[in-house]
């Protein structure tokens, strides 16, 4: 009988966070992004507007990343701030997890590659003009698409941003 529970919860501990992505099908690892893929208007996309407040307000939310490696952001420099997230330090509703500011913002980008013994991984910073960072935007990629990701949890949770490049 002592075994079966062992059995159970080892099972269990597998199975409650075993790395599942939000998203099926994203390579997250190994990715060879470059500078002039980061180029370009980067959209937010459709699901994650629900996590924003005042959403009812904006239709499109944007990124544009320059060849200088500076970047315009309209309507929130405050979209990804942690303060904002209050929403995994209380009990909000999901409408208040990310505040837009109709703000338009401007800053600096870096992308950071993390060399792993087996794979590395590929991230971006945003430096604002105001010299505050907004550092760990994951890169991914899907088929040939890059796709920009902030979460504001376990990514197992699917509670997230995602900018697309259009």
């Amino acid at each position: 009988m002592r075994i079966k529970f062992i059995l159970l919860g080892f099972i269990s501990l597998l199975l409650s966070c075993h790395g599942a992505f939000a998203e099926g099908d994203i390579q997250r690892k190994n990715i060879n992004f470059t500078e002039e893929n980061l180029v370009g208007i980067w959209k937010l996309d459709k699901f994650s507007y629900k996590y924003l407040s005042g959403k009812d307000s904006f239709d499109s939310i944007y990124i544009t990343f320059k060849s200088d490696s500076t970047f315009e952001m309209n309507n929130s420099k405050h979209l990804f701030d942690s303060d904002a997230n209050k929403f995994f330090l209380t009990n909000n509703t999901p409408d208040t997890v990310a505040i837009l500011d109709n703000v338009l913002t401007n800053g600096y980008w870096k992308i950071h590659r993390l060399q792993m013994p087996d794979y590395n991984i590929t991230s971006l910073d945003l430096i604002y003009d105001d010299k505050s960072v907004q550092s760990g935007l994951s890169i991914y990629k899907k088929d040939t698409v890059y796709q920009i990701w902030h979460f504001f949890g376990d990514p197992d949770s699917g509670e997230r941003l995602r900018f697309l490049k259009e």
